[in-house]
């Protein structure tokens, strides 16, 4: 399975001119190379923003969520993208997957909102792991700083073959967000896929080129294709079954005694 990762240099806070970019790559991509899932960075059309309500979108009205079921329908490719989502009159940092053939749309919440940077005040936390299939793969989800809590990704291990991650990481900190996913992938034995923006944002962080694949033994995987702001990676669920079944550690964990651990904390 091709797999691209798209580090968007996000326009702060202007939707318009992120999708037309969002446009401009996918045209470049899709002369380049034939691709299963494309992957954006967290709150694709926005860049990371925690105080400003009104950029929330109800999800049956939303235009962010047309726009990439339009990009999936004529590229035939899966959408995987972020945004603000409003629902009971409460926000979410949303992750969204646009499948091609049937336009179903799967969401998944942002369960760790950073309160480091007051995401906790404005943003209700997510309370569900989702996963879907695409082809042969189980795909589990993540939006940046779940990327510091490995037990939400030891439950996608059951029955995940990769795990994507989209974000907003700084530079600052991008040894972290490098280390944490390769720490997953070999965790798991599965993929991890980081998807992270680039350029500098409305605050003044700086983003740099750092999206990534590891793979189940937390190796890199290199890209078959790239261009300027794009990568293309293969991914095989038979290698995560095999890595799995050539070193059996899962069958020591000792979930019994982790569970009186939690209970005495």
């Amino acid at each position: 399975m091709k797999v691209a990762l798209v580090s968007l240099d996000q326009v702060w806070l202007d939707k318009s001119e992120n999708f037309n970019r969002c446009q401009t790559i996918q045209a470049d991509l899709s002369a380049h190379q034939d691709v299963d899932v494309v992957i954006w960075p967290e709150m694709t059309l926005t860049g990371f923003v925690v105080d400003q309500p009104d950029l929330a979108e109800e999800p049956d009205q939303s235009e962010t969520i047309a726009k990439f079921r339009m990009l999936s329908h004529s590229t035939k490719t899966h959408q995987i993208f972020g945004y603000l989502a409003k629902e009971d009159q409460v926000t979410k940092n949303r992750l969204c997957h646009i499948n091609p053939q049937f336009e179903d749309i799967l969401s998944y919440d942002k369960i760790h909102t950073f309160s480091f940077a007051g995401e906790d005040k404005h943003i209700a936390k997510g309370h569900q792991l989702q996963s879907t299939t695409i082809g042969d793969s189980c795909f589990g989800f993540a939006t940046c700083y779940d990327l510091r809590f490995p037990e939400i990704f030891t439950a996608y291990r059951s029955y995940c073959h990769a795990v994507v991650v989209i974000a907003s990481w700084p530079a600052s900190r991008v040894g972290h967000w490098l280390s944490l996913l390769r720490a997953r992938a070999i965790e798991n034995q599965c993929y991890l896929i980081g998807v992270n923006r680039v350029g500098k944002d409305g605050n003044g962080l700086r983003y740099e080129a750092s999206s990534v694949v590891f793979d189940p033994m937390g190796e890199r995987v290199f890209p078959i294709a790239e261009g300027k702001t794009w990568q293309v990676v293969e991914i095989q669920a038979e290698k995560v079954v095999e890595t799995r079944q050539r070193f059996p550690f899962e069958q020591d964990r000792d979930v019994r005694f982790y569970k009186e651990l939690y209970s005495h904390g």
